[in-house]
């Protein structure tokens, strides 16, 4: 998701508390909650795109990866090797950067030689910028020891990668935009239908010839997962959980969050079906973190380890809203 800044949250989701939220229409009324509908229509477009830009990458990396395996498996072992040093430059000159130490011009350059110009022209004193060397002249080695065709193919495999990994990142941020707007539609249906009902009620209370009203007919806007919703169920039991992540925050910040996605229910699915769990995963997510099986079905230890390591790798904007718990 290209929002990358969290946006305010009106409301609360206390309808959400008890997992499941009940949301209704009156025939003929005007549809409850019609902004809701077009802020989740839009932010429903925005993670389309960002999926479709996501499985257009990872078409390009397979083909580039073919070409690769084509030539040789010598070939594709130096390719990932040069892609993996390369890798390494881009994030030491990061570091190097946010310490201070280095030009920003550096940050740009994915060259090589460039990147050897670059660090010549500064003096950097200390650890980071004796490795920052010593990773520059790793890769140089690399690029001149084979042949050039083969470090060009391995320069784009590097670039689909950093561009998959961007779009990835796009891709996540944009399923919880969504995941944030299917609850403040929910959210808004509900409260439309409570209004409506109990307008009805009065207007029933001050005739003695009319019946009353009958409630609106409801539909679940959130519900409890069943065991069979994702293929292949819950993850099996007694599966080692990986450790958690050895800095992360309080538990007090990892209740508030959950409070704030789904009102602390780890069985909850979103009214979409693809949004679940405590900390409303969606599958896709959850496997990049190791999850395996419909997330609203593993155990209450597991999604938190879960969610701990999607921070660790994240940070709070996998929560773009809700995330704000995890700051303080």
């Amino acid at each position: 998701m290209t929002p990358h800044r969290s946006a305010a949250r009106s409301g609360t989701i206390a309808l959400l508390a008890i997992g499941a939220v009940l949301v209704g229409a009156v025939p003929g009324a005007a549809a409850p909650g019609a902004s809701g509908s077009a802020e989740l229509a839009a932010a429903t477009a925005i993670r389309e795109r960002a999926e479709a830009r996501l499985a257009d990458l990872e078409r390009r990396r397979a083909e580039v990866a073919a070409r690769l395996d084509a030539a040789s498996a010598e070939s594709r072992a130096i390719a990932e090797e040069l892609v993996a040093a390369r890798a390494r430059l881009r994030d030491r000159a990061v570091q190097l950067f946010v310490a201070g130490d280095v030009d920003v011009t550096v940050l740009a350059v994915l060259d090589a030689q460039e990147l050897t110009d670059a660090v010549d022209r500064r003096s950097m004193a200390g650890v980071g910028a004796l490795d920052a060397a010593a990773d520059l002249a790793r890769y140089r080695r690399l690029k001149d020891d084979h042949d050039p065709a083969l470090v060009r193919l391995a320069a784009e495999l590097g670039q689909v990668e950093q561009q998959l990994a961007d779009a990835d990142d796009a891709a996540l941020q944009a399923r919880a935009v969504e995941a944030d707007a299917e609850r403040k539609d929910a959210q808004r249906r509900a409260e439309a239908a409570a209004a409506e009902l109990a307008a009805a009620r009065r207007a029933a209370s001050t005739t003695t010839t009319a019946p009353p009203a009958a409630a609106p007919p409801v539909v679940a806007a959130a519900r409890t997962a069943g065991p069979a919703e994702v293929q292949g169920g819950a993850e099996a039991p007694g599966a080692p959980l990986p450790d958690p992540p050895p800095v992360s925050p309080p538990e007090s910040a990892w209740a508030a969050l959950r409070d704030c996605e789904s009102g602390g229910n780890y069985r909850i699915v979103s009214a979409s079906g693809r949004y679940r769990g405590a900390y409303q995963f969606d599958v896709r997510t959850w496997q990049s973190v190791g999850g395996a099986g419909d997330p609203a079905m593993a155990s209450p230890a597991e999604q938190d380890v879960r969610a701990k390591l999607l921070y660790a790798r994240r940070g709070a904007r996998a929560w773009p809203v809700c995330g704000r718990h995890l700051r303080g």
